[in-house]
């Protein structure tokens, strides 16, 4: 089977969590063309769908399901909350720890916008650009 991003999997997410259908294309189209094939008194039982947050899917289940309840599935709705948050964490950082009145750093960059940079970077965990550690207050090469 062959599993990558440009396909859409139907999965019985109540019952075994086994998959449904799969088919190749993420339209409006395609997931039309999957529901077609199933039987309608199949159809007619669902009741709930849990998609991702695409827009897409949403259209295709309102056009092919026009019953049934959207909601958005549990990975998603927390992996966008997660990425808020840490968009809320790293502006409200830098606004802090850096505010405006903070003297440029070594490269002459605002202390903010090299806080920013670090906390975005997966190879470091502390603030580039010899500014302070916030933690222990050490300068970047020893936090």
């Amino acid at each position: 089977m062959t599993r990558d991003r440009w396909h859409t999997g139907f999965v019985d997410a109540l019952g075994t969590g086994g998959l449904l259908g799969q088919v190749e294309g993420r339209t409006v189209a395609d997931v039309l063309a999957w529901l077609s094939t199933t039987p309608l008194t199949w159809r007619k039982n669902i009741r709930h769908v849990a998609i991702d947050m695409s827009a897409t899917y949403r259209a295709a289940i309102r056009t092919g399901l026009p019953d049934v309840i959207v909601v958005v599935d549990h990975f998603h709705a927390v992996q966008l909350a997660n990425k808020m948050l840490s968009l809320v964490r790293r502006r409200t950082t830098a606004e802090t720890v850096a505010g405006a009145d903070a003297p440029p750093t070594r490269s002459g960059r605002p202390v903010a916008a090299c806080y920013a940079t670090a906390k975005t970077s997966p190879t470091t965990s502390s603030p580039p650009c010899g500014t302070r550690c916030w933690a222990t207050g050490r300068s970047d090469r020893h936090c």
